[in-house]
């Protein structure tokens, strides 16, 4: 009887150790286990869109080029500033404005430069990076295109 309360003490004894020991490992590691979300900072969004337009830019000669709906065109961009602001979307979509400048011929043969605002969002891709998901313009010459209600777009009429 004695050597049987013996082992069962022991069992005891070794079972908790074993289990107490297990979450200990486990708390040796946060951020490691799933379950945790992670939160991407603002620098994080920036850097992406930064290296995007980098990439870009470097692949198509040196200018940012984007194809303009409105009115069926490329535009040659440089780039000029990021926004400081980094807004996070209901979704888990990441956004932010990003300025660019073009030299814009006139119909006198002068040349000016327009400003356009480009709207960037961007989303965590499978590996884990954040990618960017869709480009628009927002403005040109500081005339908006579209407005915000809430996380919507709402095209502006003329």
């Amino acid at each position: 009887m004695k050597h049987m309360i013996f082992l069962m003490v022991v069992t005891l004894i070794l079972l908790g150790a074993l289990f107490s020991g297990s979450e200990l490992r486990a708390q040796e590691h946060p951020g490691e286990h799933p379950g945790k979300a992670e939160k991407i900072k603002p620098d994080q969004v920036k850097e992406a869109i930064l290296d995007y337009i980098r990439s870009d830019t470097k692949l198509k000669g040196d200018s940012f080029l984007i194809w303009d709906d409105k009115e069926q065109r490329v535009w040659n961009l440089d780039f000029s500033e990021l926004h400081k602001k980094v807004m996070v979307l209901e979704d888990k979509t990441y956004f932010a404005c990003v300025d660019f400048n073009a030299q814009v011929k006139q119909p006198d043969g002068s040349v000016k430069t327009a400003t356009l605002d480009i709207d960037f969002w961007l989303e965590k891709g499978e590996d884990g990076n954040l990618k960017v998901s869709m480009i628009k313009i927002h403005k040109v010459g500081g005339v908006p295109r579209y407005k915000y209600e809430g996380d919507k777009i709402k095209q502006i009429k003329e």
